[in-house]
């Protein structure tokens, strides 16, 4: 017999049909999950024992007595005792947000500005700078530490957006001729559970009003 969950399991019938000799048979089999490959599912190696008794009640009727056992020669258990526990898990997803410097005036030097990404309670989860030097009024990248992303953070759910803000880290007054960008730009990471033991991320970069940077109609970095 074959089954497949449903919260509980329920197995196709097994159908018992003349008993020869004392009029009662007894028959045991074995109950194990069937191993297949849905990702990130981790398999039971759990086997239990089930013993039918079938009696002849005479005038063409049987009928019968199921047992669940741990083993051929144990006690018999209370079928609820009876649980076949999988566990489902997902890789881990991996963000690296970016952006773009620009200095005006004159030649930016890599890993000269400072950069930083908060949560929605302003607690930072990711730093950045200049990766790169550029001309003046040409752009440098950004690039930040990674943000790691597991299926616990989703909370049960399928997908989750996190919300962050993107800003140059600034003293309080502007220093050495330098005019510091104070823009916070808004980022919007969506991720997902694949319920195949992996996760997804969209990354949206917003303006400080929440509205989608585009150009040309296409989503772009700060």
């Amino acid at each position: 017999a074959e089954g497949t969950n449903v919260g509980n399991i329920v197995f196709t019938p097994i159908g018992y049909k003349d008993i020869e000799g004392t009029g009662t048979a007894t028959y045991w089999y074995t109950l194990s999950e069937v191993r297949g490959n849905l990702g990130g599912i981790s398999y039971s190696n759990q086997k239990y024992y089930m013993k039918v008794v079938v009696s002849d009640l005479g005038e063409g009727e049987l009928s019968t007595a199921v047992t669940y056992h741990e083993s051929p020669d144990s006690e018999a258990i209370d079928i609820s005792k009876v649980k076949f526990v999988n566990n489902y898990t997902t890789t881990e997803a991996l963000v690296t947000l970016e952006a773009n410097k620009i200095l005006n005036g004159r030649d930016l030097q890599s890993e000269e500005f400072d950069f930083v990404v908060v949560d929605v309670n302003n607690t930072p989860v990711a730093y950045g700078d200049n990766v790169s030097g550029a001309k003046t009024g040409d752009e440098a990248t950004i690039k930040f530490s990674t943000i790691a992303y597991n299926l616990s953070d989703l909370g049960g759910q399928n997908q989750k957006v996190f919300e962050y803000v993107m800003y140059e880290i600034a003293p309080p007054t502007n220093q050495n001729g330098i005019v510091f960008d104070r823009t916070k730009f808004k980022v919007k990471v969506t991720v997902k559970d694949n319920q195949d033991g992996t996760l997804s991320t969209t990354v949206v970069y917003c303006d400080e009003n929440g509205q989608e940077i585009l150009k040309d109609g296409n989503p772009v970095t700060p």
